[in-house]
């Protein structure tokens, strides 16, 4: 829910971390608007060129991402916070604050006459673009951490241990981080915080069929269940691997299940659930 929160103590040094030319997901206006963000002592505030104004304070901060722009049109930082926010008439749990970096120009494919000097210009424009770009974000990252006390860390995707799913209506690809499950290039995003996780089930695992779903039971039963669809085949056991690794418990099984029912039938009655064998019966599917 939304909390009454401290309001922001504003720094009123001219070195503060600084950076411009954002623009902040969910969007402000139906037109996209830039504008700055910049850290005081204990909070961030994003201004944007309208001179709207939004407040994020550290101690709201669940977990920070940072997303450098390689292999991406963007780069971001992104907040998900502990309680949310009211802007855009509207409550929200993740904010975002991103550059556009322009095209993936290094289109292999093309057999292009290297003469074409525009086109090299452009690629050289490119490269420059995202290497200052790196710059000033990794810049202002330094420069908050560096704070007194700052309360927390911002944590960058892998992408090696990326895989493609659908969480919402199209095919992205799912980053792990140091403590998260991730998507932020589209919106809507997706943020799992593994901690608050008790149980990982694959549906759909069949030899027959050309990928699978993946759901995240949540500690907090009163939660709804998350999910990510259609995940090809030949990732599941790279996925497997990476939830090894992070200690994770999961179960796999060939069905689809209602888990909006399922949790209802747990939730109303704990004990009877655990005194039968609690998410036992999940093995059984496998």
């Amino acid at each position: 829910g939304v909390i009454k929160q401290d309001a922001l103590v504003l720094n009123a040094s001219k070195t503060n971390p600084k950076l411009k030319d954002l623009y902040i997901r969910p969007s402000l206006a139906n037109k996209k608007i830039n504008g700055t963000l910049e850290a005081h002592t204990n909070g961030f505030r994003y201004t944007s060129v309208r001179g709207d104004k939004i407040d994020i304070l550290y101690s709201n901060v669940s977990h920070a991402f940072y997303q450098p722009c390689d292999n991406e049109m963007i780069i971001l930082l992104h907040f998900h916070l502990k309680h949310a926010i009211v802007f855009g008439k509207r409550k929200q749990i993740d904010v975002q604050f991103y550059t556009e970096v322009g095209e993936l120009t290094t289109d292999l494919g093309k057999h292009r006459n290297m003469h074409d000097k525009d086109d090299v210009l452009a690629e050289q424009a490119e490269r420059d673009l995202r290497s200052k770009l790196k710059g000033a974000f990794q810049s202002f990252i330094d420069k908050v951490l560096q704070q007194k006390s700052f309360p927390f860390e911002f944590e960058t995707p892998f992408r090696p241990l990326g895989f493609h799913g659908t969480p919402h209506r199209s095919m992205v690809l799912i980053l792990p981080t140091t403590s998260c499950v991730v998507q932020l290039t589209e919106w809507p995003p997706l943020v799992i915080v593994l901690e608050e996780v008790e149980l990982v089930h694959f549906e759909r695992v069949h030899f027959q069929l050309k990928n699978f779903d993946m759901v995240f039971i949540m500690k907090d039963y009163s939660k709804k269940t998350q999910s990510i669809q259609a995940i090809p085949m030949a990732e599941l056991d790279p996925i497997k691997n990476w939830l090894n690794s992070c200690d994770m418990c999961y179960t796999d099984g060939p069905q689809s299940l209602n888990w909006a029912k399922i949790m209802k039938t747990i939730t109303d009655d704990l004990s009877g659930f655990f005194s039968q064998g609690g998410w036992t019966f999940l093995d059984a599917e496998s």
